[in-house]
């Protein structure tokens, strides 16, 4: 038996109605986690984050701005993790294997004349449901290439 192994992140994306739910989707080999990110954790990872470099004897502009990004590195945690550790994180969490991946399509985003900002769009269908997806802290062809790794050609 293959131990599941973390193949990459594709973080901070976003769905539900209207986009108001965080995710990050975790490629395994043998499947995809969709990992709610929730409120409390952001919080948590933040005040984490502030403590830490109020103990690291930051200014208050440097320990403003590292507040003020750590949600892009909240992500990097999984890499700690177990799968198992994080398909059971939250409720919210997905795991989809790749046998029932019936496809994924992938849609770069693009800025409108007008400057209206559409981010990147992933869009995941599986044998018991679909799910679309938006995304910007990685590029197109990047969240593309992460997937094929382990989904080859259903990686549209």
């Amino acid at each position: 038996m293959v131990e599941e192994q973390i193949v990459g992140i594709i973080p901070s994306v976003h769905g539900g109605m209207f986009g108001q739910k965080a995710y990050n989707i975790i490629v395994l080999n043998n499947g995809l986690i969709i990992a709610q990110l929730t409120k409390k954790m952001m919080n948590e990872e933040i005040k984490k984050v502030s403590e830490s470099s109020k103990e690291q004897g930051d200014g208050i502009l440097k320990r403003m701005a590292s507040t003020m990004t750590a949600g892009y590195k909240i992500h990097e945690k999984y890499f700690t993790m177990t799968a198992e550790q994080i398909r059971n994180e939250t409720e919210g969490n997905v795991f989809i294997t790749n046998e029932s991946v019936k496809k994924i399509r992938i849609r770069m985003g693009h800025i409108h004349e007008d400057g209206r900002n559409q981010p990147n769009e992933i869009k995941i269908v599986w044998d018991t449901g679909k799910q679309k997806y938006t995304f910007n802290q990685i590029n197109a062809k990047q969240a593309k290439d992460l997937l094929q790794q382990t989904l080859g050609t259903k990686v549209k």
